[in-house]
C-alpha cells in the first residue's frame, strides 16, 4: 500500500528539484557558461 503523503512531498520534492536545476541552467547560459 502506498502512503499518499509520502508520494505527494516526494513529488513536490521532485518538482522543485526540476525548477531549481532550469533555473540554474538559465543563470549558466545567461552568463556563458554553457
Amino acid at each position: 500500500r502506498v502512503n499518499t503523503q509520502d508520494e505527494a512531498i516526494k513529488k513536490g520534492a521532485e518538482e522543485k528539484f526540476k525548477q531549481v536545476q532550469e533555473a540554474y541552467e538559465t543563470i549558466q547560459k545567461e552568463r556563458g557558461l554553457n
